[in-house]
């Protein structure tokens, strides 16, 4: 009750203030003589200013009274002003309060209009009871490493813009977490709406209970109404659009597969009030084009740590695992591949077992994923097209990884329709591509479970399945000789070469098969059949001289026989009209390449390396689809002294590579004016700069060419300037190796340039000013650079409109950068977007161990970016002693859309190098940072962070470290490894001492891939074969990283080639061994050796 007589200035009750700030809803109930009571009017201010929902019920009294405190209302309100005062700061809030909460939608009753009381009460519990339900629909799921995703996603809605309605879709593949990450987003913004609704599950709602259910649920959330019966399905949409159309709702439509879904429940944007947000979850990308849902959200898989995180919060309930279960919850992460659906059924799995228990589910989860798991994905499969299901089933069993172009053009000579097919599988999430490589990828589980739908056509007969890629299957099906016409594809891929005997007409069953894949095998007997239905030959090592007489496949693409010991070759290559890609690379036996005048539509041909090859037919030359031509390394090509007249017939050429073809004397001048000829590659060629010097050519002589590679050529001044001046449109040159003094002024008029290679031109004094365009220079051990040349690449940096990535000689860096500091890292503070800077190192000189164990003049780099101690980003170059490398962070980690967040983060640069690291400078691009969100920092040795990848257990480097940066490292030694090998081939006295460096290598690199088979001091890392091995990377791995005890490996007595066969040794396994090789010490080398072999 309240008091009239309470004295002026008494408060609320502390516990009646407490309840209105906790409760979720407060109920006002304005009677006759409500505004009487002060009690009731600060209780009525303070709900306004601390109650995020209050719900009116005007009792016996008109709305509009209170509102303009009219009636009883205005009576009261005299009163407390004649007590109060007119003015008074309480009157006046209690008359806002009035008018405020009076306009909010609510309840009125009339009793003498003859309204149930009881019944208005039933009704207002239920909606109250709707109301206050709980919201959160995230409370109970794991959401590891789903809070960042979670403000991107926010970012994405743009809540702060009421005036727009905003549509976004979250896409991915099945059990890829997009309704966990959509509920997350959900529960974190609702309260912003006046109302919202989650329709979880659309796809199988929709099906067993119908449209109109979805609509009415939609609508009785909406409006809060308990329950909301529609006439039909028109009906339903009528309503939303009326009854919505005026409200900031929030709604999220999850597991939308159909798009008549989205046109019954939010066809258009102007359905919903102005400010709305609507939320479309879905594995199908392409649904989303219809409505215009412009913003989207494709959901990735999670990293190592956050999968092991994930798991362990199942399995273990907490973050971290198990004493003594580490290396069993590494090997449970791995096998789920990052993919939370995965992830949650196996770490449920897991729970309570021991670690016996825990080794055998891995061991069956590792051989048949967990039927759970594949039920999820199967629902996309099952909903394809045929043309698209044996698609997913061809790139699942075979071309996973593999090249766009090289794929489609496969799929569509088998009558696929491989474009509209291949982007309704990335619509359904069932198939990405990678843009930067061109190349297809598809989710582990998803693959396996493509390859389960194959064996579940015919599980006790192997050779009655479609499609067979295990090498055990296949070697059964040839060993029995039971293949079938049901047979379409055969991928062989032995981890280990495999000697097959077999009847030589075991091809002649299949006589569908459409694709046959062969490496690191060998045949006791050379095929007598193939069948004539092939699209694809991929027989790596083919064992025959020629083909069979009845061969002829006449819709064949593809044709890839390296290796093989191929003779004759004239007349099946006179009529395979279809045919688009030839590579017959490290084929030593061909002497003559044929007549391919049969081949019009040739695209790609590939002989490089064969290393007998003396003439290339003039029909070559009359290929005009053909786009890629390269010979490189065919050192016997002795009588083609230049290029034939022919060539300018090839008007789709684009990439010409003669690189090491040292007698070529001349480039016919057709040759550049071929409309689409954009790259060549012609190093090492010495005599062709005369080709150069006699042209007297103009702007016109090569218009599109964007690439030339001239290194190694002894060019000179005049023969630069007359490349400059003939190819305007150049964008990547590389001089590299020569021995011209200076660049001609002029290159700074040719604004396409973006990037300069002229690393080793030991005698270059000057680079003169650079276009604009330019972003990389590679001035490495160019030691008689002038100082005026450094200096004018520095003032590039001062410019703040430049991104340049400059590696040259230079000791010092230069005072106008904001900070410079020594040690053996970087280490700043940031908060905010990620800062814009520009860094330099200056390297110094190796120690004396390193510079005798391998007397090369450079040495890899690894750069690592930390955030808060955990690697984030990473970048691998070359550098010589006494070098400063030059670059823009934000670009060589492609870091621009970053935000370290309002808190302030810990940042380091650490760079992994033998060459010791003298000093490091930061420059900050000012227009494009605050300076006030960036901090340097002194070293703190003491620091965790501080630890070098040497300080870290090898078991770590091996999760963390990055296998593609390491290639990148490797391909980058490589092009210096070339120059080795070209030096002592010309040396005579060195051909020795390389065959047997050859040979002690292969025996102990086959050494020790014996003891990793054995489980002797490996890391057991599970590397993919399928690519080519190459001996240059062999060769470079165990010279970088010979292993420290060698007694043993001279005890086998076998060639390296040999080694290198017997297990057929890809890009990837050499990866895999390098990590492994580089734990071990360098105890062991060859110093006068190597004297030898680094001689010029």
């Amino acid at each position: 009750m309240d008091d009239v007589e309470l004295k002026i200035g008494d408060q609320l009750a502390p516990v009646l203030l407490k309840a209105i700030e906790e409760s979720r809803i407060s109920i006002v109930v304005f009677s006759e003589n409500y505004a009487a009571s002060s009690w009731c009017l600060d209780e009525l201010v303070c709900i306004k200013s601390k109650c995020e929902h209050v719900w009116p019920i005007f009792y016996k009294v008109d709305p509009s009274y209170v509102r303009y405190q009219k009636g009883s209302y205005g009576e009261a309100m005299t009163k407390h002003e004649s007590r109060f005062g007119k003015d008074c700061d309480k009157v006046h809030k209690w008359r806002s309060a009035l008018t405020d909460i009076a306009n909010l939608k609510g309840e009125h009753l009339q009793s003498e209009q003859g309204k149930d009381e009881s019944k208005f009460i039933d009704d207002l519990v239920d909606k109250i009871f709707i109301k206050v339900s709980p919201k959160d629909l995230s409370s109970n799921e794991h959401i590891v490493g789903r809070k960042y995703r979670v403000e991107e996603l926010k970012s994405l809605l743009d809540l702060e813009s009421r005036n727009v309605t905003c549509l976004l879709g979250i896409h991915g593949v099945g059990g890829i977490g997009k309704t966990t990450l959509a509920k997350a987003l959900y529960d974190s913004i609702y309260k912003h709406f006046e109302s919202s609704s989650f329709l979880s599950n659309v796809r199988e709602t929709s099906k067993q209970k119908g449209f109109k259910h979805m609509q009415e649920r939609l609508l009785s959330e909406i409006l809060e109404v308990k329950k909301i019966k529609l006439k039909s399905i028109e009906e339903g949409t009528r309503a939303i659009k009326i009854r919505l159309g005026l409200k900031r709702v929030l709604i999220v439509l999850d597991d939308v597969d159909n798009v008549e879904q989205l046109k019954k429940l939010a066809k258009e944007r102007d359905w919903f009030g102005i400010g709305s947000r609507i939320v479309i979850t879905t594995r199908d990308k392409h649904l989303l084009d219809f409505g215009g849902v412009e913003k989207r959200y494709e959901v990735k898989v999670l990293n190592e740590q956050e999968s092991l995180e994930l798991i362990c919060q199942i399995a273990f309930k907490k973050s971290y695992p198990e004493s003594n279960y580490e290396d069993l919850s590494y090997r449970a992460m791995r096998c789920c591949k990052g993919l939370p659906l995965a992830l949650k059924v196996l770490g449920s799995h897991m729970i309570g077992k021991d670690l016996g228990g825990w080794k055998d589910a891995l061991d069956r989860y590792e051989k048949n994923p967990h039927e759970d798991v594949q039920k999820v994905l199967r629902i996309s499969y099952d909903s394809l097209p045929f043309n698209e299901k044996n698609i997913f089933l061809d790139i699942a069993c075979f071309f996973k990884g593999k090249r766009l172009e090289y794929v489609k053009e496969v799929l569509d000579a088998c009558d696929f329709c491989s474009g509209d097919g291949i982007t309704t599988l990335v619509n359904k999430s069932l198939l990405t591509i990678d843009y930067q490589c061109q190349c297809l990828e598809m989710h582990d589980l998803l693959q396996d479970m493509g390859r389960e739908i194959v064996r579940e056509e015919a599980w006790n007969e192997v050779g009655e399945r479609s499609r067979l890629w295990h090498h055990e299957d296949v070697l059964q099906v040839l060993a029995d000789n039971n293949g079938s016409r049901q047979i379409q594809g055969i991928m062989l891929d032995p981890p280990k070469r495999e000697e097959i005997n077999c009847i030589n007409t075991v091809f002649e069953k299949m006589k569908n098969l459409r694709i046959l894949i062969v490496h690191n095998t060998s045949f006791s007997q050379e095929p007598r059949f193939l069948p004539n239905n092939l699209r694809l030959l991929d027989w790596k090592c083919y064992p025959s001289q020629s083909f069979p007489l009845s061969f002829y496949p006449r819709k064949i693409v593809t044709i890839n026989l390296r290796g093989c010991p191929l003779l004759v070759l004239e007349k099946p290559f006179q009529r395979f009209e279809h045919l688009t890609s030839m590579d017959f690379s490290n084929c030593h036996m061909i002497t003559k390449f044929p007549d391919v005048s049969g081949t019009m539509n040739l695209r790609e041909l590939r002989l490089d390396k064969c290393k007998n090859l003396v003439s290339i037919h003039e029909s070559v030359g009359h290929l005009a689809n053909l786009v890629f031509l390269s010979a490189s390394q065919c050192t016997q090509l002795q009588t083609i002294e230049e290029l034939p007249k022919s060539i300018k017939k090839l008007i789709g050429l684009n990439y010409l590579d003669m690189t090491y073809c040292m007698r070529l004397q001349h480039l016919p001048s057709s040759l550049f004016m071929l409309p689409n000829f954009v790259t060549l590659h012609i190093g090492r060629c010495h005599q062709l700069r005369e080709s150069f010097r006699m042209s007297k050519g103009n702007h016109s002589t090569c218009p599109k060419l964007e690439t030339l590679h001239f290194e190694d050529a002894n060019l000179l001044e005049e023969d630069i300037h007359m490349i400059i001046y003939n190819f305007p449109n150049l964008k990547d040159l590389n001089l590299s190796w020569n021995n011209f003094v200076s660049l001609p002024t002029c290159i700074e008029e040719y604004t396409k340039l973006t990037c300069l290679d002229v690393s080793y031109c030991k005698m270059l004094r000057e680079i003169p000013e650079l276009p604009s365009s330019v972003e990389k220079v590679d001035a490495t051990l160019c030691n008689s650079l002038a100082s005026e040349t450094s200096n004018m690449l520095w003032s590039q940096v001062r410019k703040e409109t430049r991104r340049l990535e400059v590696m040259m000689p230079k000791r010092k860096i230069p005072e106008w950068f904001d900070y410079v500091s020594k040690g053996s890292f970087l280490i700043f503070k940031a908060r905010g977007k990620f800062p814009a800077i520009a860094l330099a190192f200056v390297f110094g000189e190796m120690d004396a161990k390193a510079k005798k164990t391998l007397p090369i003049e450079w040495r890899a780099i690894g750069m690592n970016l930390f955030i808060e101690g955990e690697r984030r980003q990473c970048h691998a170059f070359a550098m010589g002693e006494n070098h400063v490398f030059l670059c823009n962070l934000q670009v060589l980690l492609s870091l621009e859309v970053w935000d370290v967040g309002n808190d302030w983060k810990t940042i380091e640069v650490h760079c992994e190098t033998e060459l010791s690291l003298c000093s490091w400078g930061v420059y900050v691009y000012k227009h494009e940072t605050n300076m006030e969100d960036i901090q340097f920092m002194s070293h703190d040795p003491n620091s965790s962070l501080v630890r070098s990848l040497h300080e870290i257990s090898e078991e770590e480097q091996i999760r963390n470290f990055e296998l593609d940066e390491t290639y990148r490292v490797l391909a980058m030694m490589i092009k210096h490894l070339d120059k080795l090998w070209y030096v002592i081939d010309e040396s005579p006295e060195l051909l020795e001492t390389k065959q047997f460096l050859v040979e002690f290598l292969g025996k102990v690199f086959r050494r020790y891939l014996m003891n990793s088979r054995e489980g002797k001091n490996t890391l057991g890392l599970n590397i993919e074969d399928d690519e080519e091995m190459d001996v240059n990377l062999v060769m470079l791995v165990v010279i970088t990283v010979i292993v420290s005890s060698v007694e043993g490996f001279l005890q086998e007595d076998s060639s390296f080639e040999d080694d290198v066969n017997a297990y057929d040794l890809n890009h990837n396994t050499i990866c895999s061994a390098c990590l492994e090789l580089l734990s071990i010490s360098i105890k062991l080398f060859f110093p006068v050796l190597f004297l030898h072999l680094f001689i010029e």
